[in-house]
């Protein structure tokens, strides 16, 4: 990976990122994590 390019570090986390952290966590999804995470209301 081209680390010089300021998209690249810039961006925000790729897909295969969000994956891993979602794992460590034990969410298999975004929704999943924001739905147990914010209130309804």
């Amino acid at each position: 990976m081209n680390t010089e390019s300021f998209l690249i570090r810039h961006i925000g986390p790729r897909d295969e990122d969000i994956k891993k952290m979602l794992k460590v966590i034990k969410a298999n999804s975004l929704d999943q994590l924001i739905d147990e995470t914010l209130p309804n209301d």
